[in-house]
């Protein structure tokens, strides 16, 4: 696990990054922003903190944090939850792809395993990053109208993302991000944050999510989803049918099975630190690199905790769609 100096560390280093100061050699070659320097504002008695540029006002963007953290108090309440040893969420709203670049540039001097992450330079529109605790994007995208832009929601599906590793640490891909989607679509009413996705996004795909996992499965007469699948989808990656079934798995627990999830986020985390750990002879340990769980033990997670098989409810809440009835 990489060791932080502290929150306040953290930040000041980003501040730095953004607003043009040397940060005593810790990190160097900070971007002088056009639009001026950005400002750190703790959110919710600290529990989040948010970077941003001074010339924005950051009441827009607390409101944002706000409601997004009530739905996901709502999906998964505080008490019943059992949180890792992780840091507060940092979120940074960048102005433009050029503080995206220091951005990156300043983390990978900071945090060896990102360097090549850090390497991609400005390309991206934003990123989640486990350790440092840390969620960025960007206000504005070069060629890409407002109307297909919508900040707000980059906000709520990486914040979503934050507080989930927050509380969980390395959950599986599809749990994480699909749970991200299910709290974007009731914070701002659609879906406008694809992460790794290229390319145009049509209107009907940043809503009705349910009838196109309906249509997918029934009319279109895909195969119904294993566990392999659902566990195989790489991180870093996109593709439509992963995405729906990701929404699709989540919202099914977050809706219908919602007493199980907090005991779903804990059994997984719990699993995945006692297989993602080598423990050698004389008793030392080290974590294994990017270790993922097995879907053979996240199926058996999962169907111990709905009491019933998890893949047969998934499929048919995907034929069925809001006709779905969960078993008695």
């Amino acid at each position: 696990m990489i060791v932080l100096h502290g929150l306040a560390t953290l930040t000041s280093s980003l501040l730095l990054a953004l607003g043009g100061q040397e940060s005593e050699g810790v990190l160097s070659a900070w971007l002088t922003a056009e639009d001026g320097a950005y400002v750190s504002t703790p959110l919710l008695d600290g529990r989040i903190e948010l970077v941003h540029a001074r010339r924005r006002s950051s009441s827009a963007l607390a409101r944002n944090v706000e409601k997004t953290v009530r739905a996901f108090d709502r999906l998964l309440p505080a008490e019943e939850a059992a949180p890792t040893e992780a840091e507060t969420p940092v979120l940074v709203q960048l102005e433009d792809p050029e503080a995206l670049g220091r951005i990156k540039a300043a983390l990978g001097q900071r945090f060896p395993y990102l360097t090549g992450w850090a390497a991609s330079g400005e390309r991206g529109v934003g990123f989640v990053l486990e350790q440092p605790l840390l969620a960025g994007w960007l206000a504005e995208v070069p060629g890409v109208k407002k109307s297909e832009w919508k900040p707000g929601n980059e906000l709520t599906n990486r914040l979503a993302q934050a507080l989930l590793i927050q509380r969980a640490g390395r959950l599986p891909q599809w749990l994480t991000q699909g749970l991200a989607w299910h709290v974007e679509l009731e914070v701002q009413n659609d879906i406008y944050c694809f992460p790794f996705r290229a390319g145009f996004v049509g209107k009907k795909e940043h809503k009705g999510w349910q009838r196109a996992l309906k249509a997918m499965l029934g009319e279109g007469g895909q195969p119904a989803p294993s566990m392999t699948e659902l566990a195989s989808w790489p991180r870093g990656t996109y593709d439509d049918r992963h995405a729906a079934l990701a929404w699709g798995a989540a919202t099914l627990l977050a809706e219908y099975f919602p007493e199980a999830l907090p005991g779903i986020l804990s059994d997984l985390e719990a699993r995945t630190r006692e297989g993602g750990r080598i423990t050698h002879p004389d008793g030392s340990w080290e974590t294994v690199a990017d270790y993922e769980l097995p879907a053979e033990v996240q199926v058996e997670v999962l169907d111990a905790r709905l009491g019933t098989s998890f893949l047969g409810e998934l499929e048919r809440f995907c034929r069925l769609g809001s006709s779905y009835v969960r078993p008695r």
